[in-house]
């Protein structure tokens, strides 16, 4: 697995431990964390695209580059669409499909791992 890929991960596991800390900001403190989450989660998609783009040698488009970073959602299918060739597409969109999926799994097993030990401080 990529090690920009595994950054991703790793940056959705602790804004999931860090979720019930941020719960307890006041003022701007809850939006000020999700941006910085935003601005992190932008930075590495678009930089796995950056890496990922170099290494299959396809030249992208700079409305491509915008719409990774502000809808990275919907333009990081477009840019496995467009980048690969015919036969790999269906498996770069799988593979997206899993790698969302861990994305989701990571920050849901931080925010769990942290519950339970707020769990065990309450008690």
């Amino acid at each position: 697995m990529h090690p920009i890929l595994l950054a991703l991960f790793g940056a959705a596991f602790v804004a999931g431990l860090a979720q019930p800390w941020v719960e307890g900001f006041r003022g701007n403190g809850v939006a000020l964390f999700f941006w910085c989450e935003v601005l992190v989660y932008s930075m590495l998609i678009f930089g796995w695209v950056y890496v990922d783009s170099s290494g299959h040698g396809y030249t992208r488009p700079r409305w491509l580059d915008l719409g990774v970073i502000a809808l990275a959602l919907i333009f990081v299918p477009v840019y496995l669409v467009k980048s690969r060739p015919p036969g790999r597409r269906a498996r770069a969109l799988g593979r997206f499909l899993l790698a969302a999926g861990a994305f989701v799994l990571s920050a849901f097993v931080g925010s769990l791992i942290s519950a339970l030990v707020q769990g065990l401080f309450e008690a």
